[in-house]
């Protein structure tokens, strides 16, 4: 598979480069044509020069580098960036060259055009013409398109009940599997050592498992996941993103990055208020900032970005701003609330004042919340109202933290979600984001 890649990548370079070739030669015939008869200035030679050649390189880059089929409206727009990007480097490049170097303004310009033809064929190959995407243009979103049939779902962690973003996965395949007819649904998580739900096999017909270390290229193409043909790929979570370069590599039309809550906003917050409130500032400076980054690489290989909310995909926007970036709302789950989405139930207060903390412990962040509330709230409402209890809810805390007093109740994973937040007077959610139920 590397192989073919990378012949195909060669091939592609050496098309560019002769197309190049002989566009560099045009376009320095008319720069010097103009500096020489009509003694323009080198800049404004330059950018005439390069207008003309942009037409002539992306007509013949469509046609016979690339030979793609993507729509001509789109891919100009695009290809129009990218020459306004690469030709700034080169403008630099004739800027500081002629200002700071003291070049010769003939000098200078073969400089600037290898700047030029470089950036924009690398910018031509990843985005503008990147393979896959003319087959699936039309197509708004995974259902509803007839040239999507088989979809596969990468989840480093599986859809489940016991957490918010997999309980938001396990509704949406689940309707999809529903609702949209002839679609092919298969499943790659990894082995945690827990059941799955047992629902997934009747929404999947192929479920397979790895172990987490082999969560990864290598452990993929050893699964032989990628000997059966899919139309799409959803890959669910920071760790499935990663891969979003492999699986376009593989010859998937559509590579969908669902990173789940956003770091990249997680980020931007931090840095608008300048702190955290649940962590120390050394810690994120470090390490929330390096994961934003990683999430950036997988928003900016895939075709489409799917976020969990409206509020992710405005920030995830702006450092994608070649569009692709939609949101799915997360909301009540019918799995878990069958009554409250039926009519909004009215109760009375009844028995001793009780806030629920609901949340699942196996995020750092929900125990950095949970942390921040005991230390900095629960004091405060206790001296209020010296009665109230504080419950706390949800899978994977097995002991109360050393802050809880007897006031704190652990409940522990339940059930029913709905019936442990009927004991609630209060519900909190101190949380930067999440894919679960927003506060």
């Amino acid at each position: 598979m590397r192989t073919a890649l990378s012949s195909g990548i060669a091939a592609e370079a050496i098309r560019y480069g002769l197309i190049g070739a002989v566009n560099t030669l045009l376009t320095l015939a008319i720069i010097f044509a103009l500096i020489y008869w009509l003694d323009a200035q080198p800049l404004l030679a330059n950018a005439v020069g390069y207008a003309i050649g942009f037409c002539y390189s992306y007509v013949l880059n469509r046609l016979w580098t690339f030979r793609s089929q993507a729509p001509v409206g789109r891919s100009v727009g695009r290809y129009v960036i990218a020459a306004l990007v690469a030709y700034g480097l080169n403008a630099l490049v004739i800027h500081f060259g002629i200002d700071w170097a003291g070049s010769s303004e003939y000098w200078i310009q073969p400089a600037g055009a290898v700047v030029y033809t470089v950036s924009l064929f690398v910018l031509s190959r990843v985005w503008v013409f990147r393979r896959g995407e003319e087959d699936v243009v039309s197509t708004d979103g995974l259902s509803g398109s007839s040239s999507v049939k088989r979809v596969l779902l990468v989840s480093f962690y599986p859809p489940e009940r016991g957490t918010g973003g997999g309980l938001r996965l396990l509704d949406m395949y689940r309707l999809l599997s529903e609702q949209v007819g002839g679609l092919s649904l298969t499943l790659l998580t990894c082995d945690r050592g827990e059941s799955l739900e047992p629902e997934l096999t009747s929404i999947f017909e192929r479920i397979v498992q790895v172990p987490e270390e082999a969560f990864n290229e290598a452990g993929i193409l050893a699964s032989g996941m990628l000997d059966d043909r899919f139309d799409a790929v959803d890959l669910q979570f920071l760790q499935a993103g990663d891969l979003a370069g492999f699986f376009q590599d593989s010859g998937i039309a559509r590579v969908v990055v669902s990173p789940m809550e956003s770091y990249v906003r997680a980020a931007a917050l931090a840095l608008r208020h300048q702190h955290i409130p649940f962590l120390p500032r050394k810690r994120w400076l470090w390490w929330d900032l390096r994961i934003a980054l990683r999430e950036l690489r997988g928003v900016w290989r895939a075709d489409r970005v799917m976020c969990v909310s409206e509020a992710d995909a405005r920030v995830l926007r702006k450092f994608r701003f070649w569009g692709g970036v939609e949101a799915v709302e997360t909301g009540i789950s019918v799995a878990e609330f069958p009554n409250a989405l039926q009519a909004i139930p009215q109760r009375a207060l009844k028995g001793e004042p009780t806030i629920v903390f609901l949340a699942y412990f196996g995020s750092q962040t929900n125990l950095d919340a949970l942390d921040w509330y005991l230390r900095n709230v629960h004091p405060h409402v206790k001296a209020a109202h010296p009665g109230y209890r504080l419950r706390i809810a949800g899978r994977g805390l097995q002991r109360l933290p050393e802050t809880a007093d007897e006031n704190v109740v652990l409940v522990g994973e339940v059930g029913s979600l709905e019936a442990e937040l009927s004991h609630a007077w209060v519900g909190i959610a101190p949380a930067l984001g999440g894919a679960g139920l927003r506060g």
